[in-house]
């Protein structure tokens, strides 16, 4: 099976400021409040709140690791898209989510990218 045959999922870290990381990975687990996810491709749908921590991502049995702030996760069938504001040191529970999302839709909106708010794309 070459690379492109090979099932992958999107996975996107972003910050009002910037795209952390945009690449194809195997899989993903993402910190939440309540612990870990884990993404593969072909995922069921879900937006999640995540908390801060290591999010570790895996490249043909190559594991390699993020450090995330607290913020949203929306995943779909091809993307898993991480993202995050909020400062280190600052709980799921501590933040306003609402605010969170405002934060990041000016930073895209700066930026030009408004791809990762669409709701059409889940």
């Amino acid at each position: 099976m070459t690379n492109e045959e090979r099932p992958v999922v999107r996975l996107r870290v972003i910050t009002p400021e910037q795209v952390v990381f945009d690449e194809a990975v195997d899989s993903v687990q993402i910190p939440l409040e309540d612990g870990l996810l884990g993404v593969w491709p072909e995922h069921a749908p879900l937006v999640a709140a995540t908390d801060q921590g290591e999010l570790e991502y895996s490249v043909q049995g190559e594991v390699h690791r993020l450090t995330v702030g607290a913020g949203v996760l929306r995943i779909d069938s091809t993307h898993c898209v991480v993202m995050y504001g909020a400062s280190a040191g600052t709980s799921a529970s501590e933040r306003n989510l609402d605010a969170l999302f405002d934060q990041m839709e000016r930073g895209l909106r700066e930026n030009g990218d408004l791809s990762e708010l669409d709701a059409e794309e889940l």
